[in-house]
């Protein structure tokens, strides 16, 4: 391999290399963005489902178990899977 074709090849794995650090960070700032709406969200509704909870107590409570049920199936088969 000439000495023209390595330098080529160095600087496609520089820049290979900054791509995934562009990559990652644009992953971070997305994932920033999403809390930040999930925030507002839960500010915005919280107040509502406050007021739900008070007025029918013993269906939220069958609501909050049903979707932990839910959540807990659906984690329990995404962790299976990994393994």
């Amino acid at each position: 391999m000439s000495e023209k074709e390595k330098t080529i090849i160095e600087e496609l794995y520089k820049k290979l290399e900054n791509l995934k650090m562009l990559s990652r960070k644009y992953r971070a700032e997305l994932a920033q963005k999403k809390i930040e709406d999930i925030k507002r969200l839960s500010k915005e509704y919280g107040a509502e489902l406050e007021v739900m909870i008070q007025r029918k107590p013993l269906e939220s409570a069958g609501i909050i178990f049903i979707v932990g049920v839910i959540l807990g199936i659906l984690i329990g088969k995404g962790a299976s899977r990994r393994s």
